[in-house]
């Protein structure tokens, strides 16, 4: 009985299955096979591309247009030409890091629907900021009134 597509994580993690038992059927001795790091990368060559852009195009441009942040992850200075600011955070590591600080396990490599739900990146979705007022501290005030944000 067909339960729908399967989902990203799902695919790879078989086709790794696959390539491990093709590697133990080909004689790769068993230690060998189970050094290999079955874990998805931090960051994909696109991203490593972009950054590689990026700062390719900061240097052209001498830094014009970018705004310059601290990260409040690793406390590094990171520049960023977006048009938000909400950016607070250099790197996927960091940002992870972050969401794992405060209780919600995020990985980037898992389909949009494992992630958040079905919603648009940039908001924050129901469950996370259910998860996010539960907190009920400072830090979810507006630091320019009284309310809740």
């Amino acid at each position: 009985m067909a339960r729908g597509p399967l989902s990203e994580e799902t695919k790879r993690q078989r086709a790794l299955e696959n390539a491990m038992k093709w590697l133990q059927d080909s004689g790769v001795p068993e230690e060998s096979v189970s050094e290999i790091n079955l874990e998805a990368p931090a960051e994909t060559v696109l991203d490593k591309i972009r950054e590689a852009q990026s700062v390719l195009f900061w240097f052209a441009t001498k830094g014009y247009g970018f705004k310059e942040k601290v990260c409040k992850g690793c406390g590094g200075t990171f520049a960023y030409k977006w048009n938000v600011d909400s950016i607070a955070y250099c790197s996927i590591h960091c940002a992870a890091e972050a969401l794992k600080q405060i209780g919600i396990k995020w990985d980037p490599y898992k389909d949009q629907s494992e992630r958040w739900g079905h919603h648009a990146p940039a908001v924050v979705p129901p469950h996370a900021l259910s998860l996010l007022k539960s907190q009920n501290d400072d830090s979810l005030k507006d630091p320019h009134s009284d309310t809740t944000q």
